[in-house]
Order: structure tokens, then sequence, then C-alpha cells
């Protein structure tokens, strides 16, 4: 015999909304990985994505003559202005 009682409708709403939850957040991260995968950027190695979206991080002599010391990305130069 059974011991269970049968669920409510207040314990059947709470399990759909987490089922949909789950499914909606099966989605959007299926979502990300397919944009991740098309990215030139996102989800790559950092010295490929840097050919995409990079600062050159420079300093000019005294003679004008321009001095490169390397490049950062995008995002990491607008967070040290910021």
């Amino acid at each position: 015999m059974d011991s269970n009682p049968p669920p409510t409708k207040a314990s059947l709403k709470a399990w759909w909304s987490h089922f949909t939850f789950v499914q909606k957040a099966k989605k959007d991260s299926e979502a990300r990985k397919q944009q991740d995968e098309n990215s030139p950027v996102f989800g790559k190695p950092l010295k490929e994505s840097l050919n995409y979206a990079s600062v050159q991080i420079s300093t000019a002599g005294a003679n004008g003559d321009l001095y490169v010391w390397g490049y950062v990305p995008v995002v990491v130069a607008k967070w040290w202005v910021a």
C-alpha cells in the first residue's frame, strides 16, 4: 500500500515552476554555448582573441617615437580606465 499522500495543487505548481525553470536554463545554456562557438573572442585562447578585441599599450618618447609595450584585452583596458 502506498503511504504517500496525493500531490496538492501547490506542490504540482511548485514542481512545474521548477521544471520550466530548469528547461529554460538548459535552453539558455545551449544558446550561449552556440554563441560562444561562433564568437571570435569568447571561449577562445587569449592569444587568438587578442587579434579581434585588443588595445595597444604604448608610450611616446621625448622625440615623438612610439614604443609599443604589448596588447591587452579591451575589457581589461576599459576596467583599468574606469
